[in-house]
């Protein structure tokens, strides 16, 4: 794997300086992510179908009625 040139890195916002995230890694990082990812492993659509339903719960929690936001 080649990482990019410095050049091509984007500046780091102040929330990446915050959590001291490595603009330089990031690419090493996403492609050992691509290439452990396999998608005929059951725990891999485990972690999918469980992060989309906390997702979901989320929104639903957070999205009250505006009749009973007034209340």
């Amino acid at each position: 794997m080649t990482v990019p040139a410095s050049d091509t890195i984007p500046r780091q916002t102040a929330l990446q300086r915050w959590l001291r995230i490595n603009q330089h890694a990031k690419p090493i990082v996403y492609a050992q992510v691509y290439q452990t990812a396999d998608v005929f492993n059951i725990n891999y659509w485990l972690e999918i179908v469980f992060s989309a339903g906390i997702a979901a719960l989320g929104l639903a929690l957070n999205s009250q009625p505006s009749s009973l936001a007034r209340c």
